[in-house]
Parts: C-alpha cells; sequence; structure tokens
C-alpha cells in the first residue's frame, strides 16, 4: 500500500496524485449519468483509496480523501464522538485530506497530506501515542511530537510508524515489542528505535514487530512464542535483531496475529510462526520458527495476515489481482461461501479483480481494481457496512 522509492523517501505526491486521478473520475462518472438522464451521481457506488478493519469495524478512506468507519463502538473506535453503533458507513470529520490508515483492534490511526497523525479508539497501555490517559478517544487526536510520517503500523496494543527512514514505537512492551532494549516499560508517545536512519518499512503484530531496511534485510523483534519472529527459536528478542544474510531480499513484511508473512523481490510469498489454523498456508497446521515458502508460484504482489488478536487468518493478491485466503473460517471470513478453515491458498471461483484486501477478526473487506468496497464475514456489530447484522460467507458490496 505504501509505494516507496528503494533509495529514496516515499513518494506522497504520488499518492496524492492517484487519489485526485481517482476523485476526478468519480466526478465525470457522475456527470456523464445525469447527462445521460441515469440519475444524480448518488446513483454511483463511491469509490475508496484504503480499507483498514478491526474487531468488528471496519474504516476506510474513499477516493476523494474523506474518512468513513462502522461497526461496533465500544471504544470510540469509530471517530464519530460517541459509543454507538453504526452498521453503515459514517463520516469521520469534515477533511477531504486523508491519505493513509492503519486499524487495530479496537484503534485507528490516520495521516493527512502533510503527513500528520491522528489516531484514536482504545488507549489501553498507551496504543494512540497521545500523551494521554484517557483509556479511550472518540475523536482524531493528533499524534505527539510534530512528526511527518511516512507511515504507520498498528499492532494490537502497539504502535510504530517511520519518518525520514527513522523507526519509532509506543505502546504495550511486555514482550520486549517497541524494540527498545527492554520490557514492561510502557510508552505513550512515539519514541525512537535506536539510531539508524535506512528503514523502509514496519509491520507491527500482535505482540511482535517486524521491520525492512532499505537493502531488503529483515530485523523482527518481541514475542517469539511459536517462532513468529522467524529466527529459527522462540526466544524473545528486544531490540530489532537481523535475521541473517541467507534470509533473503524482502520487498514487503507484515506481522499477523502470532504469525509473519513476507514477499521477496521475486515474488514469492513466505510465512513463519503459529500455524494453529492453517495460517501460514503451507498445506498444514505445524508451527514454523523460520521462513518457509507458500506454494511454488513466483506471482504475489501482497499479503495481509490479520494482526488482531486471536486472529489466524491469511489473505494475499497475486499480480494478476486474483484473491486468495486461508486459515480460520468460523463466520465465514475467508470470503470461500463456507465455513471450512484452509491451509493452503484458497481463492473464489469468477471474482473480478482486486486491488487490496484487508482481513479483520472475523470479517474482511477488500476493494477492487475499479475502487469498489466489498466485506464478508462476521457482521454482529455492523462491521460489514451493509445496513443490517446478516453474516456474509461471499464478498458483498458495499454501497
Amino acid at each position: 500500500m505504501h509505494n516507496t522509492d528503494q533509495h529514496s523517501r516515499p513518494r506522497r505526491w504520488r499518492r496524492l496524485l492517484a487519489r485526485g486521478s481517482a476523485a476526478l473520475v468519480a466526478v465525470v462518472t457522475g456527470v456523464v449519468a445525469m447527462i445521460s438522464g441515469a440519475g444524480p451521481a448518488a446513483a454511483a457506488a463511491p469509490t475508496w483509496w484504503q480499507i483498514g478493519t478491526g474487531h468488528a469495524f471496519t474504516c476506510g478512506i474513499q477516493a476523494g480523501g474523506s474518512l468513513w468507519c462502522w461497526g461496533i463502538n465500544d471504544h470510540g473506535n469509530l471517530g464519530v464522538g460517541d459509543t454507538d453503533r453504526r452498521d453503515r458507513p459514517t463520516r469521520v470529520g469534515t477533511s477531504y485530506a486523508w491519505v493513509q490508515l492503519t486499524v487495530n483492534t479496537y484503534s485507528v490511526c490516520a495521516t493527512n497530506t502533510s503527513g500528520r497523525a491522528y489516531c484514536w479508539g482504545s488507549n489501553y497501555n498507551g496504543t494512540l501515542g497521545v500523551n494521554s490517559s484517557a483509556v479511550w478517544v472518540t475523536t482524531p487526536t493528533e499524534l505527539k511530537g510534530g512528526i511527518s510520517w511516512d507511515v504507520l503500523s498498528m499492532g494490537s496494543e502497539h504502535t510504530c510508524g517511520i519518518a525520514n527512514h527513522a523507526l519509532y514505537c509506543w505502546g504495550a512492551n511486555d514482550w520486549g515489542q517497541l524494540g527498545h532494549g527492554n520490557e514492561n516499560n510502557i510508552v505513550t508517545t512515539p519514541t525512537r528505535v535506536g539510531t539508524d536512519s535506512d528503514w523502509l518499512s514496519v509491520s507491527a503484530g500482535s505482540m511482535h514487530t517486524c521491520a525492512l531496511k532499505l537493502t531488503g534485510a529483515r530485523y523482527c523483534w518481541g514475542n517469539n512464542n511459536h517462532g513468529r519472529l522467524g529466527l529459527g527459536d522462540t526466544e524473545q528478542r528486544n531490540s530489532p535483531t537481523p535475521a541473517g544474510p541467507a534470509d533473503g531480499v524482502w520487498s514487503s513484511i507484515k506481522g499477523g496475529s502470532a504469525h509473519t508473512c513476507a514477499i521477496n523481490r521475486a515474488h514469492e510469498l513466505y510465512c513463519w510462526g503459529t500455524n494453529y489454523d492453517g495460517e501460514l498456508g503451507v498445506g498444514d497446521r505445524e508451527d514454523r520458527s523460520l521462513p518457509t515458502r507458500v506454494g511454488s508460484q513466483a506471482n504475489w504482489a501482497s499479503v495481509s495476515p490479520s494482526p488482531n488478536f486471536s486472529s489466524h487468518r491469511t489473505c494475499g493478491l497475486k499480480t494478476d489481482g486474483t484473491r486468495f485466503c486461508w486459515g480460520s473460517n468460523y463466520a465465514g471470513q475467508l470470503g470461500l461461501n463456507d465455513t471450512v478453515i484452509r491451509v493452503s491458498p484458497t481463492q473464489w471461483r469468477n471474482e473480478a479483480k482486486w486491488a487490496s484486501v484487508a482481513p479483520g477478526t472475523y470479517h474482511s473487506c477488500g476493494i477492487r481494481v475499479d475502487s469498489t468496497l466489498y466485506c464478508w464475514g462476521r457482521n454482529s456489530g455492523g462491521e460489514l457496512g451493509l445496513g443490517d447484522l446478516t453474516d456474509r460467507w461471499l464478498p458483498t458490496q458495499v454501497v
């Protein structure tokens, strides 16, 4: 999601240009519809820029830069100033300047065109980084430090981000997941990790963190139960730990609930860690403490393991836009029209192509290449945004 030049800062203007182009297409489509007598622009589905899923709630950015959330709201995680549930997308504030978001179990952080970040929802263990003792925050509140962020990533109870290739982490640290060299020290504001200034990307899992350097080298730290750090053992690490020269050169990495997946520069997919419900996609339910290749094809474009606590599931997209999901499926959250777990990547037949997919705890959402939004899985809190509380086992359009 974060298109980054290998040797320079992420080009935020490229994201803005793409966003503006999508918005222009939406406006032109509406005008053509009115001229042809097909009705006003409201007759067309909104176009979406990015989507994020938590535990029974969802947030997304539309192509024009507006931010919307829906589902359960017990922790103020919808950002609309109250704790009332919404079963349809509800606008957060009035800004059209949102460009990026990250969602965890009960919290959200989002950045605007200036790179400033705002967070809301559960603030347990200082996850939001707003230096507040409040248990939860119900409206977007600016992240402390005045930093212009290139990327943010939220785990279950901690958050990490990169600004000008420097790495910062804050929140819970009971397993050393902040990478500050210690544990059990809660940090309530963004705090730099070491002094290195060559970080490319970071992904916070449930209780661990992994990041890539500009060279494509992989570092992981925090809880290492079941080998989720991919270092060949189960020993906890309190500081970023390199995987070693034989590990490979990576283009992206994503931390899940208790597992991790990554794609190398040859477009090969690897996963490791807990494999309770087949979330590693390697054909069985045995844990792995080292990166293990998923399938034999070298055509993976992105991978998205759910980082929410106790969510044993992964989805990925191939370079041709086809969607594959695997792991737990108790509420139809794999979008395969059943509730059967899968231990290998599984595709639903005859789907339109996808641009992104975001698995939550028991539901998933994705954006297709035409920028339309679909959700599926459990819907007990209205997290699918369809105006009801009925589960869906197949992707259903949010309009």
